[in-house]
Order: C-alpha cells, then sequence, then structure tokens
C-alpha cells in the first residue's frame, strides 16, 4: 500500500504558486468571506456590543480611553483560509481541510497600532510587557479628567466577556457561544465561526521578530528576504483563554505573518501540510490534541533547513514533520518561528504532553490507510491544485 500511496501523492500533485504577490487575484471564496461575510459579521456584532455595558472593562473610569463600549474596526478572514491551506481541490471535488472560518475583530481603540508607554501620548492607549515574554497589558489613555494618577487596564477578560455577551444576542436562541482560547465560538448553517478579539500593535513595541529571522541562518534560502520584506510590521494581540492566571493579559499573535510566509512556502512543502490538515480533519476528535498549529510550525522550521527537493517525496515529509513534533513534546519545548524564546507548547504539563504525545503515535500509524482512501474513492482524473 505505501507504494500505491507514494505514486498517488506523486501523481495528484501540481505546483501551482500561493503568493498574493504573484499578480493573481484572490480566490473569489476569500473575497466573498473578507467583502461580504467579514462586515456583516462586524456591523450585527457593533450593534450588540452597544448594549453591552462597560465592555472596555478595568477599573470604572469615564475618561479614560477608550471608556464604556467597544466597537469592532474590521473583521478579515484568518486561520487556514487567509493560509490559502484550507483546501485540496482535486477534479470535480474540494476537500475543506478546515473545521471552522477564524475571523480577526480589530478593536477600534486607537488610530494607530500602540506603542510603548514612553513613546505614547498620554491620552493615547498603550502597551506594557508583562513578566511572561509574548504577554502584554493594554493601559488606555489617561485623560486629563481623570481623577486617578496612573493608567489603568483594558483587561482581555473584560473585552472577551463583552464580546461573548454580543455574540450571545447576536446568536439568540442559537445556542450558546462557547469560549476556548481567545475565541468565541458559534455555529451557523456554513459550520463553525471563530471570533478573535484583538489590538493592533506596533512591532517597534514587541519582540524583535523581524530581527531574529533576518540573522538567523537559512541553509535553504527560504524564507528569502524578498519575503521577509513584504512582511505586515503590524503585529496582533488577542486575549488569553478564560483559565488564564491573569485576566489582563494579551497574548502576541504572529496570525498575519504566518498567513503570508505560509501562501510563499514552496509548493511541494506547502502540499504536505495540506496533506497533514487532511488527515488530521479525518480524525479530529482523535487528533484534537495535534494541533494544526504545531504542524504549521514544524512545517516553518523545517523548511528553513530543508531543500525543496526534500519535500517532493510527500509521505516522508509528513513522517519527517510528526517525527519533529515528536521530539519537541519530548523536549517540552516547541519554538515559535517568529521568536524562538516563545514556546508554542504552552502550560506543557505531564499529562497535556503525554496526550500529544498519543496523537503523534496514531497520526502515523493511521496516516497511510486514511490517505489511500481518501485518494483512491475520488479517482481523479487529473492532478490536484493548490488554492
Amino acid at each position: 500500500m505505501e507504494r500505491e500511496v507514494r505514486h498517488l501523492l506523486r501523481f495528484n500533485f501540481q505546483p501551482a504558486p500561493a503568493s498574493s504577490a504573484d499578480g493573481r487575484p484572490e480566490p473569489v471564496h476569500l473575497q466573498v468571506l473578507n467583502e461580504v461575510h467579514g462586515p456583516t459579521l462586524r456591523r450585527q456584532l457593533n450593534r450588540h456590543l452597544a448594549e453591552v455595558p462597560a465592555a472596555a472593562g478595568g477599573e470604572d473610569c469615564a475618561h479614560c480611553h477608550p471608556a464604556g463600549r467597544l466597537q469592532i474596526r474590521s473583521a478579515t478572514i484568518s486561520g487556514s483560509v487567509a493560509d490559502r491551506v484550507g483546501w485540496l481541490s482535486l477534479h470535480g471535488h474540494r476537500l475543506p481541510l478546515r473545521s471552522d472560518n477564524d475571523f480577526l475583530l480589530e478593536l477600534d481603540v486607537s488610530r494607530s497600532p500602540l506603542a510603548t508607554e514612553a513613546a505614547a501620548a498620554e491620552g493615547e492607549p498603550c502597551v506594557a510587557p508583562s513578566a511572561v515574554l509574548g504577554y502584554y497589558r493594554v493601559l488606555r489613555g489617561r485623560r486629563l479628567r481623570c481623577s486617578h494618577p496612573g493608567r489603568r487596564d483594558l483587561t482581555a477578560g473584560a473585552v472577551r466577556r463583552a464580546l461573548t455577551e454580543a455574540v450571545r444576542r447576536h446568536r439568540r436562541g442559537e445556542g450558546p457561544p462557547t469560549v476556548n482560547g481567545p475565541a468565541v465560538t458559534f455555529c451557523d448553517a456554513g459550520g463553525a465561526v471563530d471570533c478573535v478579539p484583538c489590538v493592533a500593535v506596533c512591532a517597534s513595541a514587541a519582540v524583535p521578530w523581524l530581527a531574529e529571522l533576518r540573522a538567523r541562518p537559512r541553509p535553504s534560502g527560504w524564507p528569502e528576504d524578498r519575503l521577509l520584506a513584504r512582511l505586515d510590521r503590524t503585529l496582533l494581540l488577542v486575549p488569553t483563554g478564560p483559565h488564564a492566571e491573569d485576566d489582563r493579559l494579551w497574548r502576541l499573535s504572529f496570525s498575519r505573518q504566518e498567513a503570508q510566509l505560509v501562501r510563499g512556502l514552496p509548493p511541494s512543502a506547502r502540499y504536505c501540510l495540506m496533506l497533514l490538515k487532511a488527515v488530521k480533519k479525518e480524525r479530529r476528535d482523535r487528533l484534537a490534541n495535534v494541533s494544526s498549529y504545531y504542524l504549521k510550525t514544524c512545517v516553518l522550521w523545517m523548511c528553513q533547513q530543508r531543500q525543496e527537493t526534500e519535500w517532493r517525496d510527500s509521505l516522508a515529509a509528513m513522517d519527517a514533520v510528526l517525527e519533529m513534533l515528536r521530539q519537541a513534546v519530548d523536549d517540552k519545548v516547541l519554538p515559535s518561528f517568529f521568536c524562538s524564546e516563545i514556546n508554542v507548547l504552552r502550560d506543557p504539563t505531564d499529562e497535556r504532553l503525554a496526550d500529544i504525545r498519543r496523537g503523534i503515535r496514531y497520526f502515523q500509524e493511521e496516516m497511510l490507510n486514511l490517505l489511500h482512501e481518501m485518494f483512491t474513492s475520488l479517482r481523479p482524473a487529473k492532478p490536484i491544485t493548490l488554492e
């Protein structure tokens, strides 16, 4: 069977550029999500956020900025769809690789991305690092009429609770929303929708991620300097989960930069990532602990080291990605591709790591059978193309 699967994977692969910088228009489904569904979601949730009192959270001060009710400036698609790894397209068939649509809801808290307290005007909000690398406090602007001595927090927990209430009102009668990490999730006719509130922050106010990327050895030549030059300089802060010890803190997110890098992956490496996501989706219950984000992080690190020719044996490449993840779990550290001092395996308790390890083992055992079943059942008449 292994020989047949290798043949099927080679036959069904047709390299295609993924980066929007190649001059091709965005796929229609991505345009619809960003230009129709996103603005509609923003308007609907803003209407309900306007009804939720003290959405800005923190101690009561009517003069701090922002004060009272928050509003959403923009809603843009993120995750697998934005990365352009949301579907595998075979002749006559379209295989979805994502289980939901992720929307980043950028909050209207400042006219420009937040800077550090030293660089921000006193009346404007700013960010301050916490004791934990990659986590920040968002401090509201202190106005002349404020009677308290220092800045007050725009707490992540208060924002998350306000958005949860707005989603509950938006989907009244449709079942309560769920909260997982920074996302507030509801279900509609198209499936699950993850709503992730975020705040834009200047790159200079966060970790020196771009300097690290440029200085790091890149034996494969990827990512190329021209790709690094195109990376969005604005970072995002998203709320910590509902069980975080400090309700004030926001977590640094590189989601925009990740989308640009994944689109710029060598086609064979991108195909490998899509195949891994396809297997994970087929067994999502058994593989829930093997996060797609872990797989994507491993692919990014490996792409920096491996030549493009080393990705052409898709089955061997998939095995190598899973082996890297297994080693990271054993070491209790999977560094973020953008800041190697940040551990993607957050809260790596022995119990949690054991669950991930079991998931990787199951992944490796079932991968061949699932790929064989997936490709032979559809019997494509011509190679697939990447979207």
